[in-house]
C-alpha cells in the first residue's frame, strides 16, 4: 500500500481541519464571539503572517464596531447633486449635541460655504471647515399617493 500515510492508514481528524476546532482563516480565529484567544495565540497580533505561510496579510479588525468611518466625499463639483452631510455645530450649548446632519440638494459652494436645500425648502448654510462627513446620495423615491 504505497501512497498511504504510515500508522495503519488512519488519518488524524484534527490534521484535516487545520489542527483543531479553530479556523485560522476566520476573522475571529473560529472562536465564539466575546471569548478570549487561547494562550499561545495565532501569531497574528504581532503582525506575523498567518499559519501556513501563504503570504496573505493578517486580517485587520474593524476600526470601531457599528460606527462607520467619517469621510468627506463631496466637493464644489457636486453642486446640483443630492447630498448627505454631517457637520459640527458652530456654538453648541452645554449638554446639547455638537454635530448635526443635513440631507438635500447641494445648491451652492462658494468661498468655503455650502448651501443645502432640504426637502421642506429650508436651507442649511455650513462652513466647509465644519464638515465631518459627506457623500452624494441617490434622489429620493417618488412620493406615494395618499390613501
Amino acid at each position: 500500500m504505497s501512497g498511504e500515510p504510515t500508522g495503519g492508514g488512519q488519518q488524524d481528524p484534527a490534521a484535516s481541519t487545520g489542527g483543531g476546532s479553530e479556523d485560522p482563516a476566520a476573522p475571529d480565529g473560529g472562536r465564539p464571539e466575546g471569548t478570549a484567544e487561547p494562550t499561545g495565540g495565532s501569531g497574528l497580533e504581532g503582525g506575523a503572517e498567518p499559519a501556513g505561510g501563504s503570504g496573505d496579510a493578517p486580517r485587520r479588525r474593524p476600526l470601531a464596531r457599528g460606527r462607520p468611518r467619517m469621510v468627506v466625499r463631496i466637493g464644489p463639483d457636486d453642486v446640483g447633486e443630492r447630498v448627505s452631510v454631517r457637520f459640527r455645530l458652530p456654538e453648541p450649548e452645554a449638554g446639547a449635541p455638537t454635530e448635526s446632519e443635513a440631507v438635500g440638494w447641494l445648491r451652492d459652494w462658494r468661498e468655503g460655504v455650502l448651501t443645502i436645500e432640504r426637502r421642506d425648502g429650508s436651507h442649511a448654510v455650513i462652513d466647509e471647515g465644519d464638515l465631518v462627513a459627506g457623500r452624494t446620495v441617490p434622489p429620493p423615491p417618488p412620493r406615494r399617493r395618499p390613501r
